[in-house]
């Protein structure tokens, strides 16, 4: 599956000018990276790998020190914290080359402390944040499928963009499913989501869950009218009374390429991204996911 992004918004602005691409060798990684450098030769965003130097995670692992054993201790650490440094310069090294060849513009950014509370503090600075559905930046964990994104979801004020471990430049149209409750992190799902597609290849259902049908309905047309804004067609609209979970999982996984989703969205959209959702995703390792916050 291939997924495109829209160049300029209706004013001649860049939709996107940073992108921030937490860095892990793994094939999830890698295939984060390959759309974060078609996303900027496309809207000349700049491009930053942040590589994180587990300083926590490799005085975790070494665990409890007996008596007598502090020297040996000591000399362990510093042993890790090299090898630790030689793989955060490989990451930078790798990122920077790739990235020339690509022709991009970018950056590279290295710092110490736990991965994922410096992402989130970094991200602040960025329009998206982009990395595998499987990844893991924490101390020994190079070339093995993490789940470092749920750290991610509850607490990033950036969206996130999920990869799955390949990537293709676009071809055809691709089938997104924007799950929608009117609240302000769809909202910004929704935002984001406009700003990275090409608008001319996507077939897209939005889906609200809602006791209230006349309530429901106004929420999906105000969301329908916004896409339609941005230059989007082929928009479906549907309500429905039942479990959003349910719902998703009855009538659209197996046939949805991407997904749009607040990540604190009402209780029942929250539990099952956060939930099941997201490691459906993780399983079917062929979906695109786009979590508001």
């Amino acid at each position: 599956m291939q997924l495109g992004i829209n160049n300029v918004s209706a004013q001649g602005e860049q939709m996107l000018r940073r992108i921030l691409v937490p860095l892990d060798p793994s094939s999830y990684g890698q295939a984060a990276l390959g759309w974060s450098c078609y996303a900027a030769r496309i809207t000349s965003a700049e491009l930053t790998g942040l590589a994180v130097l587990d300083l926590p995670g490799i005085e975790k692992s070494i665990g409890s020190v007996p008596l007598g054993g502090i020297h040996y201790a000591r000399h362990l650490v510093e042993k890790k914290e090299k090898k630790a440094l030689d793989y955060v310069e490989k990451l930078l090294r790798a990122f920077e080359d790739r990235c020339r060849r690509e022709g991009v513009r970018y950056r590279l950014a290295e710092c110490q402390g736990n991965p994922s509370k410096q992402i989130i503090r970094d991200s602040i600075y960025y329009d998206i944040v982009v990395l595998g559905l499987r990844t893991c930046f924490h101390y020994d964990c190079e070339f093995k499928q993490g789940d470092s994104i749920a750290d991610l979801l509850d607490h990033s004020v950036t969206p996130v963009f999920a990869v799955p471990d390949h990537f293709e430049a676009p071809k055809g149209k691709v089938s997104v499913l924007v799950a929608f409750d009117g609240s302000f992190p769809a909202a910004r799902a929704l935002h984001r989501f406009a700003q990275l597609v090409r608008t001319a290849e996507f077939m897209i259902t939005i889906i609200m869950s809602h006791q209230d049908m006349e309530y429901a309905n106004d929420c999906l047309s105000q969301a329908e009218g916004f896409l339609r804004a941005h230059g989007f067609g082929n928009i479906d609209k549907v309500w429905t009374p039942r479990n959003i979970v349910d719902e998703i999982r009855n009538n659209y996984l197996q046939q949805t390429n991407m997904f749009v989703i607040g990540a604190h969205s009402k209780r029942g959209l929250k539990d099952f991204m956060v939930g099941s959702l997201s490691k459906v995703l993780i399983r079917e390792e062929n979906k695109y996911l786009l979590i508001g916050q």
